[in-house]
């Protein structure tokens, strides 16, 4: 089974959930104004960050900002 991560964004803050939390807490957030702005593989996630550029990197995170 691959593992996912659920990432929230309100006001420059960040929420990352697993996915049961997601099930159980993810719609709350939405109603309190949290926007999802991403769902990832963590380990490609971090293959990613560890391989890319420093630009990579800031581009990614700008990816799931938004």
């Amino acid at each position: 089974m691959q593992n996912f991560v659920f990432v929230y964004v309100l006001n420059g803050d960040y929420r990352c959930l697993g996915i049961s939390e997601a099930q159980t807490t993810g719609k709350q957030l939405v109603e309190d104004g949290w926007k999802h702005t991403a769902t990832l593989n963590p380990e490609t996630w971090l293959e990613f960050m560890l391989n890319g550029d420093e630009t990579q990197r800031f581009d990614a995170i700008e990816s799931i900002s938004a």
